[in-house]
């Protein structure tokens, strides 16, 4: 995981700000033992997430959430800290009707508390943080990347009701073919790297990604080459070699197969 440096920052309302604004970010920030306690909140809303124990305030009373806790408060009170230990938190001040919009569109409600990892969180604020320090900051550009965010957020909360999860093995076969698709690849040798057996690993490979191993490479090779091939200064034969096939002439079979055009057809602009 990245270290991210640790920072608070304001930041001046925009001229939008009954819009959009997002006027304060925290990235780990360290809190000595206590307790935060504002009944009115800040005029705001505010999103945290918790590296350490803490108890915090919800539609329910308090709550004590472990550590890797997301919360968010939407115009109203806080109460949030750890009176026991020395505590960690990053977070995001935001406001205006476009940004609630944006929140409440992604499906996130007031007092939502949920736990997940931090890189998330650190990466995003980090990323609108380099934006709204800027002499003078795109707000559009902060707006979308705060939508994107959010949106990133819930997705992670809460997959799509058909969003299918893919298994991180095939994941790696997957990011491993790509990585040398160049290459003379055997499905027995693929299958052996993993340990999975040929069989189960063509299976489950065209149950999530819709094709077999094998004619994934082949397709990821053809992209590749269409891309070479609009290189002047590269023989088609040298483009074949560059992708993966020794010999030129059944590179261009394949090729004009699956793609209805020749290799020179491409070569010409035609």
């Amino acid at each position: 995981m990245e270290n991210y440096n640790c920072f608070k920052h304001f930041y001046p309302l925009s001229v939008n700000s009954e819009t959009f604004a997002v006027s304060r970010i925290g990235v780990r920030e360290t809190m000595h033992p206590g307790i935060i306690n504002r009944p009115a909140g800040t005029g705001d809303s505010l999103l945290m997430f918790f590296y350490d124990e803490a108890i915090v305030n919800t539609e329910n009373g308090l709550l004590t959430v472990p550590p890797g806790s997301l919360i968010y408060w939407e115009k109203c009170g806080h109460y949030y800290g750890n009176t026991a230990i020395p505590w960690m938190h990053s977070w995001v001040h935001f406001d205006g009707s476009e940004a609630i919009k944006i929140v409440r569109r992604a499906g996130m409600r007031p007092f939502l508390v949920t736990s997940m990892s931090s890189s998330l969180i650190e990466e995003a604020l980090t990323v609108i943080d380099c934006e709204m320090s800027r002499i003078k900051p795109d707000m559009v550009i902060v707006r979308d990347r705060f939508e994107i965010f959010i949106r990133e957020l819930m997705r992670s909360i809460k997959p799509a009701k058909n969003e299918v999860q893919i298994p991180e093995r095939l994941l790696a076969i997957k990011d491993y073919l790509e990585a040398n698709c160049h290459r003379r690849l055997k499905l027995d040798k693929l299958a052996q790297r993993f340990s999975i057996s040929r069989p189960h690993l063509s299976a489950e490979f065209k149950r999530f990604f819709g094709t077999s191993p094998i004619e994934y490479l082949i397709e990821r090779r053809l992209q590749e080459a269409e891309i070479l091939l609009t290189d002047h200064n590269l023989r088609i034969g040298a483009v074949a070699e560059m992708v993966g096939w020794d010999d030129v002439c059944h590179f261009s079979k394949i090729f004009k197969k699956r793609r209805g055009r020749t290799p020179s057809s491409i070569r010409r602009g035609m």
